[in-house]
């Protein structure tokens, strides 16, 4: 990885770390209870479903941004 792009892939994980944070969480948990064909139970089976993979995807970011932190440890 070149000096350039090291900088500049810390601070664009985090963006995406917030993004999957923000859309896992605030729109599309809600919206799954205003779909009117949608029963209870499964809105909250699809919302556990969800929640795990969104905390996954959520881990191995926060993984990708500390390794390049450590890696890197100059740019900071």
């Amino acid at each position: 990885m070149t000096a350039v792009t090291a900088p500049v892939l810390a601070p664009v994980l985090a963006l995406v770390w917030a993004g999957v944070s923000l859309g896992g969480s605030l729109v599309a948990a809600p919206a799954k209870f205003r779909a009117p064909s949608l029963e209870v139970m499964t809105a909250l089976e699809v919302g556990r479903a969800q929640f795990l993979w969104v905390g996954i995807t959520e881990a191995i970011i926060c993984a990708g941004i500390i390794a390049l932190l450590l890696l890197w440890p100059a740019i900071y």
